[in-house]
């Protein structure tokens, strides 16, 4: 009879390649087969093979109803494989219960890598964009606007399948992240739906020179020129932002666009009528 190292390295062979009937006759081999059916059914979600973690199921397999940290959790996201959630989702898996530290939800892992077949499965199997919550500092909608795999087409694609579900934009800095990356299409996109009211806005960002302290919290105008975002600065100041907007330690638009020496955006600013 085979080791049991022998069989969990030939399980885990067959999983990888989508042999059910090897994996079922090494599986009764087992001499406890339930303590093996989680590590089948997290690599049968990570290499993407849905019929293998349906089987799982009918082995026995029970998923918890909430989870943060879930090592299969992390799997499934990581697949972005709409057939892997379509099996969960059979079983009862709910969309906006489950959460990782490292990756966010599935929400957010759609967005960051701009894979909007995910997305769109995610969104109208019923996933909140308002619900998930980010991997590090960004919520999954800024995910969209910040993720450095996304060409801008993709990325407009994303932002837009996110606002046609309800995604909110109040207090997820979006529009911020917008002015910051210099993405103008973005910025009215997000400007047209949300109004005015995001012209005032602010946040701690951390886009520019990494985490920053509380003392940068700024408007999107005001974190454009902090970026040396002339564009977006011009964008934003023809839309009516306020270019008087200061920090928390009273720095103005000027004075962070003159710290970063855009001289640019200081003659910009300056020519708008803005002074010391």
């Amino acid at each position: 009879m085979s080791s049991p190292k022998h069989l969990t390295d030939k399980l885990s062979t067959a999983v990888k390649a989508g042999d059910l009937y090897l994996i079922n006759s090494l599986y009764t081999q087992l001499a406890s087969p339930r303590s093996s059916l989680d590590e089948i059914a997290q690599q049968a979600a990570q290499h993407a093979q849905p019929l293998i973690l349906e089987w799982c199921f009918h082995q026995g397999l029970t998923l918890p109803t909430d989870s943060m940290n879930n090592p299969f959790y992390h799997a499934a996201i990581s697949s972005r494989c709409p057939l892997i959630f379509s099996v969960l989702l059979h079983h009862g898996f709910d969309l906006n219960a489950h959460w990782s530290e490292y990756l966010g939800d599935a929400l957010v892992v759609a967005c960051m890598h701009g894979d909007t077949p995910f997305l769109r499965f995610l969104l109208d199997k019923g996933q909140d964009p308002n619900l998930g919550r980010g991997c590090g500092e960004y919520e999954a909608l800024t995910w969209a606007i910040v993720g450095d795999e996304l060409d801008q087409a993709t990325r407009m694609e994303v932002v837009g399948l996110m606002l046609e579900h309800g995604a909110r934009l109040e207090g997820t800095g979006a529009a911020i992240a917008a002015a910051e990356t210099g993405n103008l299409q973005v910025l009215e996109m997000l400007l047209e739906r949300g109004g005015p009211e995001l012209l005032e806005e602010k946040a701690i960002w951390w886009g520019v020179n990494g985490r920053e302290s509380i003392d940068s919290e700024g408007t999107p105008l005001y974190r454009a020129c902090r970026a040396g975002q002339k564009e977006a600065v011009e964008f934003l100041l023809a839309r009516g932002a306020d270019g008087r907007s200061r920090d928390r330690i009273g720095r103005s638009c000027l004075d962070v666009a003159r710290a970063g020496r855009y001289d640019n955006v200081v003659k910009l600013l300056k020519d708008r009528g803005l002074q010391e």
